[in-house]
């Protein structure tokens, strides 16, 4: 890499236009191509779109704000490539002196390879906001979204710019800079994921997918998940959320970035070449490897190799011989990257032991319920609510319906060594979320066979609770009320299987008039005698015996002045839903019957779907 070595008087500044033409000169491909992606992101596409929407439709401005969304894992890619661009000559020898050996300051250098990458972007996203604008401002596209998709693209830009230039001066070796990247940017995700893995395995009624606890230290997946366009359903506008979490990992940013001016003013720019600039971090780097690697390993091993197919204390044992396994290649690996070779061994092995001692610790602690953790069932009276996320959430606040899950949970820990062994048995979760009284939560996942009778008490119990009436009641809510006027498409589905083991399949499709009468004088009547919205988990013969062979669906409709709000009603008919079962036999001619009996046709001489019902 050559460099022109500009003239210049040597004062004092943040800035300078030399070096600052220097670096435009060699990096303008990229900037380039930068603004022609923002072009296609956002202008173009809105050209395709333009032919084929009113300009009353809302999907101009959703696609604007999904342009928006789209500027996360855009900006996050872009921020590494131009901080690897303007400060490329910090991993060369030559390069990093040649930049010393000009007459200007170390804040100067820094500032003007900071600002040098920074502003092209930012303008780039100016350009096709006005571009946008000027010939979508007015016609589909509100001028509100468009600045909110300029906001998101500028905050993602101060955002990830800023880390990428922070990891830039943590290390001396150009191809390391973007794994240096790639891993502070996803190692709280990527080990706290690992983490859920191992504690699972280790920790009797660990939360299935718990709570999120250090994800927010990866900013691309704590905003892809924060920033995302939806949409009322009370208004039907398209909104973009999450606009505060970036403005915070903005000013993280810009806060790194002020820390990467002071790690630049202390760095020795003989270090270019080296995996750490640094040689007070070199043993944190081998103390992270250690552990990250410990995790990472040991979670991947026993569930992709071993299918972790162990329990109880084999478990404990086999995750700590992988958990230690996984620290020694972790840390010999962080030394042969230090020294750049790969003769390390037996090299720095004292830091290695403590964490080996650290990794026991943590393993049986866990495996022996040191903190209490698994035998910990909260007081009926001290729980506020119970949230059930089955299907579209239940949340349980009468007394005796929570005296009954906590009774439940009192009796999975009393058979532990019953259902600890059954998490590859087909069976079903058992989720459990505890609002307190105190505004604390406390989760809890258990998992039961269906097949196993000895195990038949505990999921009885737990399919009551799914089907007490408050549950029933918040499982039938609808966003809109069924009348004719939010009325859009109903259908009875029926199904069942020939002596070959193909299905036939039916429907009859019902008028608005139909599907009121229908919903009114069967589905109502069949809800108020609890017949209808059950959960069936067991798999001994009832489900199949009293559900039917016939579902029926209900899709409402609403039109606002901001937009649309539709609404779906999904219902299996059993054989004690009397009135369904009427009003299906005397307006259709679908074939009711079980499921066992629809399923099992050589055995059971049954008639086919009639022609006239058949689905065209």
């Amino acid at each position: 890499m050559s460099w022109e070595v500009p003239s210049m008087k040597s004062k004092t500044s943040f800035f300078d236009p030399g070096v600052s033409r220097n670096l435009l000169r060699r990096c303008w491909p990229l900037w380039t191509a930068w603004t022609v992606l923002l072009l296609f992101l956002l202008p173009v596409s809105l050209t395709r779109l333009s032919g084929f929407v009113s300009p009353e439709s809302q999907d101009m401005n959703r696609s604007v704000l999904s342009a928006a969304e789209d500027m996360i894992p855009l900006s996050f890619g872009m921020a590494i490539l131009t901080a690897m661009c303007m400060f490329s000559y910090l991993y060369n020898t030559r390069s990093c002196g040649l930049m010393n050996s000009l007459p200007i300051r170390r804040e100067t250098a820094f500032g003007t390879a900071y600002l040098t990458g920074l502003v092209p972007m930012l303008l780039a996203e100016v350009l096709v906001f006005a571009l946008t604008a000027a010939f979508y401002g007015g016609r589909g596209v509100t001028m509100m979204n468009l600045l909110i998709w300029l906001l998101t693209a500028v905050l993602s830009s101060l955002a990830f710019y800023g880390v990428a230039v922070f990891c830039a001066m943590l290390t001396g070796s150009l191809f390391i800079l973007p794994l240096v990247y790639a891993v502070l940017s996803f190692a709280a995700w990527v080990a706290e994921s690992c983490l859920h893995e191992i504690l699972g395995a280790l920790i009797y009624g660990f939360p299935n997918g718990g709570k999120v606890w250090i994800s927010w230290l990866s900013p691309p997946v704590a905003l892809m998940n924060r920033v995302n366009v939806s949409v009322l359903a009370d208004d039907g506008v398209w909104r973009l959320f999450g606009l505060g979490a970036l403005a915070v990992y903005a000013g993280v940013g810009l806060a790194l970035s002020f820390l990467a001016l002071l790690l630049y003013k202390k760095r020795q720019m003989e270090c270019a070449g080296d995996t750490v600039a640094f040689p007070i971090l070199r043993p944190v780097f081998r103390y992270c490897m250690a552990f990250g690697t410990a995790v990472v390993f040991a979670s991947l091993a026993y569930s992709l190799l071993l299918g972790g197919s162990f329990h109880g204390r084999t478990a404990a044992l086999v995750l700590l011989a992988l958990l230690l396994l996984g620290a020694g290649l972790g840390w010999y690996a962080a030394e042969m990257l230090i020294r750049r070779t790969v003769r390390v061994f037996p090299g720095k092995w004292k830091g290695l032991v403590l964490v080996c001692a650290a990794l026991c610790v943590l393993t049986l602690g866990a495996e022996f319920d040191l903190t209490g953790f698994e035998g910990r069932v909260p007081e009926p009276e001290a729980v506020e609510s119970l949230q059930i996320p089955h299907g579209k959430g239940i949340t349980l606040r009468q007394p005796e319906n929570i005296r009954e899950a906590t009774e439940l949970h009192r009796r999975l820990i009393e058979h532990k060594s019953l259902h600890e062994g059954e998490i590859h048995s087909v069976g079903t979760w058992i989720n459990l979320t505890y609002i307190l009284n105190n505004g604390r939560q406390l989760e809890r996942s258990y998992y039961l066979c269906s097949f196993e009778p000895e195990e038949a008490d505990d999921i009885d119990a737990w399919e009551a609770l799914l089907n007490c009436p408050e549950a029933q009641e918040q499982r039938r809510s609808q966003k809109l009320p069924v009348t004719e006027e939010t009325f859009y498409a109903a259908t009875l589905h029926c199904i069942r299987y020939d002596e070959e083991g193909q299905n036939q399949y039916a429907e009859v499709r019902l008028t608005a008039e139909q599907a009121l009468d229908f919903y009114e004088n069967a589905v109502l009547p069949d809800r108020a005698a609890h017949t209808l919205d059950r959960i069936w988990l067991r798999w001994d013969g009832t489900a199949l015996d009293l559900e039917s062979n016939v579902a029926f669906y209900l899709e409402t409709h609403r039109k606002t002045e901001d937009g649309e709000v539709w609404d779906t009603l999904n219902l299996e008919i059993y054989m004690d839903s009397e009135a369904c079962l009427r009003w299906i036999r005397e307006n259709t001619e679908l074939p009711v019957m079980s499921r066992r009996e629809a399923e099992m046709p050589a055995v059971t001489d049954l008639p086919a779907i009639p022609a006239a019902v058949r689905e065209p």
